[in-house]
């Protein structure tokens, strides 16, 4: 077997043990129960859990909702995008960006979530909306910047994660619609940051469109003669054709009888 053939067997079978993981997580998280027995945590009411993925998908659940609370299914869904850049032998472009990404996401819907429902009776829920990691972070922005602060702050962050886990640039995303826009209609002026090809395709097209079905239209007559280069005066006595000496003769005026 050869390295290259080992090494997309390998990416694939990753990809595939990284989506039956956050299969595994997403049921045990939409499973939970807080009566099931859970190690370290409580001896439960349920002799056997209620939980899908009996008592270790019980325990990630109850783990996973206590730090982080409903912002829990974050994880999950990022183990599904890894496993399927794995799986079709995608490298992750800047890896470290969108880990940090990853992060940043994560702390801010779980402290937002506790700043919206901080409002709220949660007596009743077994956890906190934002888990222990949104509970502490949201009480430390409320102590600086209020709540309605702290909301502009992480609604700012969360957009800037959404970028960094994307790595989607919106002036691109700008540029290419308004390119496609000018192709499929008059008018449209091609953005400076457009690429050259772009700014061609552009003019090729807008040339094409409707009502120019046959490409670009002739040039007139008069543009074509005060295109046509002209030539020098020399050029022009040498191109002019000699006569013969017979024809010279020939064309030459006879004098009447009177005057010889």
């Amino acid at each position: 077997m050869s390295s290259s053939t080992l090494s997309r067997w390998s990416s694939e079978l990753s990809g595939v043990v990284l989506f039956g993981a956050a299969l595994f997580w997403l049921v045990a998280l939409a499973t939970y129960d807080p009566a099931d027995p859970v190690w370290f945590f409580s001896t439960g009411a349920h002799e056997t859990p209620v939980n899908f993925g009996g008592r270790t998908g019980a325990f990630a659940a109850e783990l996973s909702f206590q730090l982080f609370g409903f912002s829990a299914y974050v994880l999950p869904t990022a183990l599904i995008a890894l496993g399927w850049h794995c799986f079709w032998c995608r490298p992750v472009e800047g890896p470290y960006a969108r880990a940090a990404g990853l992060g940043l996401t994560l702390a801010c819907t779980a402290s937002f979530l506790a700043l919206a429902f901080s409002a709220f009776d949660t007596s009743e829920r077994p956890f906190r909306a934002g888990g222990y990691l949104g509970a502490w972070l949201a009480g430390f922005l409320a102590e600086h910047l209020n709540r309605t602060g702290s909301i502009m702050l992480i609604l700012t962050l969360l957009f800037l994660a959404v970028l960094l886990v994307t790595q989607v640039s919106f002036g691109q995303l700008a540029s290419r619609s308004t390119a496609g826009a000018g192709r499929h209609g008059a008018g449209w002026p091609v953005p400076p940051s457009a690429g050259r090809h772009d700014r061609r395709r552009v003019r090729d097209d807008a040339a094409r469109r409707p009502g120019r079905a046959d490409g670009p239209t002739a040039p007139a007559p008069a543009e074509i003669d005060r295109l046509r280069p002209t030539p020098a005066p020399a050029e022009i006595d040498r191109l002019r054709p000699t006569p013969a000496p017979a024809e010279i003769d020939r064309l030459r005026p006879t004098p009447a009888p009177a005057e010889a």
